[in-house]
């Protein structure tokens, strides 16, 4: 395994990155670029040369002289620039320079926007998951067998919980001994980590030395390896038939085989998880269902979708309050905008306005990515069921927003024909354009 900080694994990430859709020479190398475009310009004029048909190939053997003459001149640059970047990460003074974010929960860190920052993390990542065999989980594969599980009517007790503030309570002493006593991670691998490490604690300006960074790419995979012999002691317990976690978010299934607990499920749980690790568990979002006995309704929320049962019987999903809640601050945040905006835009507000609720209440593809996923009111909550009261909610909230808050009643008209319900039953899909992507639209598809 090439763990190199080196001009022939940077060729791997610059060709894997263009592949997905992220075009890495237009944001780092200006250069390079131009001349890409130059070759794309010539493949165009090929085109229609060999379109004509003419005897006179003159043409056609210059483009295709100046074709390979520029293919040439983008290798050498390629070769020129990466070597450069190549340089830098290896100079002994080089950090990964991160930056705080803050936000309305958390705050999120990320990088400084040059190459050399953008290639340290790809190949630190690269380089820790491969050393370590870590990977992320799947959330739509979780949630599909989580639907499965609890629709089968079988006798079960579910637990859920989290991990309280996961990033930030992770300690460093832990995590580097578990990194450390890996001889597989290259040297220049740790040392990145353990400088991110401490750029952390400059930037966040924690007691002690704890915490991640949230946002920066190697940290999820840094948390997973953290998380992993927790992850195997809670599969072990006696009872368990299915345990997953998605990030802090856990959920375990108990199949029990007697009519002991003794110590309860959530007990073994919550010893495992915070024994010697500096974690806590989230004791208001722990939840445990007892599908055995307890013929009270009962309901579980995990990862946005709320399952509920009666009489030991699996009922119907529904979104989780918390997220239900989301999608109204948007709507409200949307439309406070718009009136804010259209005092001295008002074409540009009403545009911005039907572009988010657009993005709200239909569907679309996330853009610079390799698997094309979809997202939106049906692919983002794909396992609600009948009869979709969240949608008809949220339909109705937007309705009586927009009546009292849009004075235009051609525009609240138009508004009006939006739907949640609509969207998720018909899989509306929008196309949004590169341009209208730029619009702020990314505090909504946070929220989805």
């Amino acid at each position: 395994m090439d763990q190199s900080f080196s001009v022939d694994n940077f060729k791997k990430i610059l060709s894997y990155e263009n592949r997905k859709g992220r075009n890495l020479e237009k944001e780092f190398f200006p250069a390079i670029f131009d001349v890409t475009k130059a070759i794309t310009e010539i493949n165009k004029k090929i085109h229609t040369r060999l379109l004509v048909k003419t005897e006179d190939d003159t043409i056609l053997a210059k483009l295709n002289e100046d074709k390979v003459s520029k293919k040439k001149l983008k290798q050498e640059l390629i070769e020129k620039q990466l070597s450069e970047v190549s340089e830098k990460l290896l100079d002994p003074k080089f950090k990964i320079a991160i930056l705080k974010v803050e936000t309305d929960d958390k705050p999120v860190y990320t990088t400084k926007d040059t190459a050399e920052n953008y290639f340290a993390i790809k190949q630190l990542q690269y380089n820790v998951k491969k050393s370590f065999k870590v990977k992320q989980a799947n959330r739509f594969a979780i949630v599909n067998q989580i639907n499965s599980l609890l629709k089968d009517n079988f006798p079960k007790i579910v637990l859920r919980t989290d991990v309280k503030s996961f990033f930030e309570s992770i300690p460093h002493d832990k995590l580097l001994a578990k990194i450390n006593d890996n001889p597989l991670l290259s040297f220049l691998s740790k040392k990145l980590i353990w400088k991110i490490l401490n750029d952390f604690l400059v930037e966040s300006n924690v007691t002690g030395k704890i915490g991640i960074p949230r946002g920066i790419g190697v940290s999820s995979y840094l948390a997973e390896l953290y998380m992993r012999d927790i992850d195997k002691e809670i599969s072990s317990l006696k009872d368990v038939t299915y345990y997953a976690r998605y990030v802090d978010d856990i959920i375990v299934v108990f199949t029990p085989t007697t009519n002991q607990k003794s110590p309860t499920y959530e007990g073994q749980v919550k010893n495992i998880i915070e024994l010697d690790s500096g974690l806590k568990i989230n004791q208001v979002k722990t939840n445990e269902i007892d599908l055995v006995k307890s013929n009270v309704a009962q309901e579980l929320n995990f990862l946005g979708y709320q399952f509920q049962f009666k009489d030991l019987k699996f009922v119907q999903i529904k979104l989780t309050n918390e997220k239900l809640n989301k999608y109204k601050s948007r709507i409200i945040k949307a439309i406070q905008e718009f009136n804010t905006q259209s005092k001295f835009d008002s074409k540009g507000a009403r545009r911005t306005l039907i572009h988010r609720l657009n993005f709200l209440t239909g569907n679309t593809r996330l853009e610079n990515n390799k698997a094309n996923v979809l997202v939106g009111i049906y692919y983002t909550n794909s396992l609600l069921s009948e009869p979709f009261d969240d949608l008809i909610t949220l339909d109705r909230f937007l309705s009586d927003e927009v009546d009292a808050n849009i004075t235009n009643l051609d525009l609240r008209r138009r508004l009006k024909l939006f739907s949640f319900k609509k969207g998720f039953e018909k899989k509306k899909f929008v196309n949004f354009s590169s341009k209208t992507k730029r619009i702020k639209l990314r505090e909504i598809l946070n929220t989805l």
